[in-house]
């Protein structure tokens, strides 16, 4: 497929990358080139509709949208606190990318969320997809607002596919050491590995079930905590530990 990444040049596109580009003919898309893919990179904002017009001529088979806006401090970006920083990329950004990518033919679309679209979710007892949202702070609720795009997206045009990926921290080979699975601990033993997060989009992508879907994606290999029903029945996906 023809596979338009937006974000690319971020932390999960630097994860993601070669494993998209062993399946797929990759464009992409984000405020500066990609390293050793300039030729194939738009630079621009996800806010500047002549660049995202630009950025879906020709149409993508398949948009990945893994801009976010924010992170934590310190960083090179503005902190999860900042609201303008997050709406901007997470909910016009995306709206704008959906309108265009579909109008323009594409009918996959997969929007990396997070699990703090759940209010203190590192406290609860036990998450599903079913659960309701509940993020109140800047960050996760740009992410609940942008799912709720993904949803309208899947009905205002029949046929598509839109699937928002709840994600906690993937993880690249350099982070991964010490992270791996143990079930005495409740909280960091649920960040993503970096094999299982390259599954995971790949899968995202070989899914053609029309609608809109949100779906607990995390390293949580038992489900004590962390249900994944639905990325196995929807994508053949559980987590490896790798």
């Amino acid at each position: 497929m023809k596979v338009l990444v937006v974000g690319a040049a971020g932390h999960v596109g630097s994860i993601i990358l070669p494993s998209l580009e062993a399946r797929h003919d990759c464009r992409y898309f984000d405020l500066r080139p990609v390293r050793g893919r300039e030729a194939a990179t738009v630079v621009g904002s996800v806010n500047d509709p002549d660049a995202v017009a630009h950025a879906v001529a020709p149409a993508p088979d398949a948009v990945v949208y893994l801009a976010m806006g924010v992170g934590p401090k310190p960083g090179p970006v503005p902190d999860a606190g900042d609201l303008d920083a997050a709406f901007d990329v997470n909910v016009r950004g995306a709206y704008r990318f959906l309108d265009a990518a579909m109008r323009a033919g594409a009918r996959r679309f997969i929007y990396a969320s997070t699990m703090n679209v759940h209010k203190d979710y590192s406290t609860m007892p036990r998450i599903d997809d079913t659960m309701p949202t509940t993020a109140w702070e800047p960050y996760g609720m740009s992410k609940r607002v942008g799912e709720f795009l993904c949803q309208a997206a899947a009905v205002e045009f029949p046929g598509s596919t839109v699937i928002a990926l709840r994600l906690i921290r993937p993880r690249h080979e350099r982070e991964w050491a010490g992270q791996e699975y143990r079930p005495e601990v409740r909280f960091n033993d649920c960040n993503l590995g970096p094999n299982d997060t390259r599954r995971l989009f790949l899968a995202a992508l070989d899914c053609g079930k029309p609608g809109a879907f949100a779906l607990t994606v995390t390293g949580d290999m038992e489900q004590r905590i962390y249900d994944h029903a639905g990325a196995h029945d929807l994508l053949g996906w559980l987590p490896e530990n790798n």
